[in-house]
C-alpha cells in the first residue's frame, strides 16, 4: 500500500499529503525527497532515503548487496519507516533475462527500482511489480523530450544527464516533471562492456592492472581517475566529486522532486557531512560547513564543455 502511494504521488504530483497545491507543471511545493546510496559495511546514515547495488546487476559499484543482505535490510527499514530502493544499473544480456525475474521476485517489497536498460522494467512489468520505476542511464537524458520518451515507456521518475549545467536543468525542470538530479559524488563518466585496463594491461606486459579498482592520472588533469573494471565491463568516474551547496535553493525552486548522494568512493565520514549540510538547505537553514568536491559542472553549459574538449 505505501509503495502504491507513492508511486501514484509521483505520477500526479495534484497535491501533497498536507493538501498544498502544485504548480503548473504538477510539482508539489512539498520538500524533494533525499536520497543517499548505501555501500555494503558502511554504517547507515541518520537522514534520507537508501538506495542499494543489488548483485548480480550492479555494474559500477565497487561492492554490491547480496539477496540475503537486501532482506534485512528491508525489515530495518520498514521498522524505521524509511525508503528501500534498488539499484540494478548493469546491462541486461539475453542469457541474464531469468536471472533478472527472479531477482526482482525476490526484490517485491522495494520502494523503487533504479534502472539503465529497458530489460528491467520489462521484467517488473512481467513479475507484477508494482513500485516506482525510476530510470538513470548516467549521461543520455539531456532535454524534457527526453524525460517525456521515457516517461511515456512506463517510468516514474527519469534522472538527468550529470554533465547538464544549472541552466539546462531548470530548463527541463520548467517544461516537465518527476525529476532526480545527483547532487553530491562522484559520477560516471564512461561505461563499456570492454575490460579496458585488462587490454592495456597486456599491451604494456602488466599482470597487476586488470580488475579491480584503481585511479588514473592524466597529463593533462591535476586529479586522479577512478576507474573500476569488473567482469561486465569499465566504469570511468569524474576525477572530483560534484557538490551543489551554491545550487541547492536553485534545485528546490524548480520544484526538482528527488535530490540523490552517491557515495561511491566516500568515506562514511564525508558522505554524513554532505547528508546533514544538504538535509540542513532543505530544511530551510543554512549548511554550516564547505563540502569538498566541485560545482565546476554546473555553471558550463554541456555543448559548450564538449566544444572546447575537441
Amino acid at each position: 500500500m505505501v509503495r502504491e502511494e507513492n508511486r501514484l504521488m509521483e505520477k500526479s504530483r495534484s497535491m501533497d499529503s498536507q493538501g498544498v497545491p502544485s504548480n503548473a507543471f504538477g510539482k508539489s511545493e512539498r520538500k524533494p525527497e533525499l536520497i543517499v546510496t548505501l555501500n555494503p559495511g558502511d554504517p547507515i546514515p541518520v537522514h534520507g532515503s537508501l538506495a542499494v547495488p543489488v548483485e548480480p546487476f550492479a555494474a559500477g559499484f565497487p561492492q554490491a548487496f547480496t539477496v540475503e543482505d537486501w532482506r534485512k535490510l528491508r525489515l530495518r527499514t520498514i521498522e524505521e519507516g524509511r525508503k528501500l530502493y534498488a539499484l540494478l544499473p548493469g546491462f541486461v544480456m539475453e542469457e541474464d533475462l531469468d536471472a533478472l525475474e527472479q531477482l526482482l521476485l525476490s526484490l517485491h517489497d522495494a520502494d523503487g527500482l533504479y534502472y539503465g536498460d529497458e530489460a528491467v522494467l520489462m521484467a517488473a512489468r512481467k513479475t507484477g511489480y508494482d513500485g516506482l520505476m525510476i530510470f538513470q542511464p548516467d549521461t543520455l537524458i539531456c532535454s524534457s523530450t527526453d524525460v517525456q520518451a521515457v516517461k511515456s515507456m512506463g517510468a516514474d521518475v527519469v534522472s538527468l544527464a550529470h554533465e547538464l549545467s544549472l541552466e539546462e536543468v531548470l530548463a527541463i525542470a520548467g517544461r516537465t516533471d518527476g525529476l532526480e538530479v545527483q547532487i553530491h559524488g562522484y559520477y560516471p563518466v564512461l561505461s563499456s562492456r570492454r575490460k579496458l585496463l585488462t587490454a592495456y594491461g597486456r599491451t604494456i606486459g602488466s599482470s597487476v592492472i586488470g580488475e579491480g579498482q584503481f585511479s588514473l592520472q592524466e597529463t593533462t588533469r591535476p586529479n586522479r581517475i577512478p576507474v573500476l573494471e569488473q567482469e561486465s565491463g569499465t566504469v570511468l568516474f569524474s576525477p572530483e566529486p560534484v557538490q551543489s551547496l551554491g545550487q541547492l535553493p536553485a534545485l528546490l525552486d524548480a520544484g526538482i522532486d528527488r535530490l540523490r548522494i552517491d557515495t561511491r568512493f566516500l568515506e562514511p565520514s564525508d558522505r554524513n557531512a554532505a547528508l546533514t549540510a544538504y538535509q540542513a538547505v532543505i530544511d530551510g537553514g543554512v549548511a554550516g560547513m564547505q563540502l569538498p568536491g566541485s560545482d565546476r559542472t554546473w555553471r558550463q553549459q554541456s555543448v559548450k564543455t564538449k566544444e572546447e574538449t575537441q
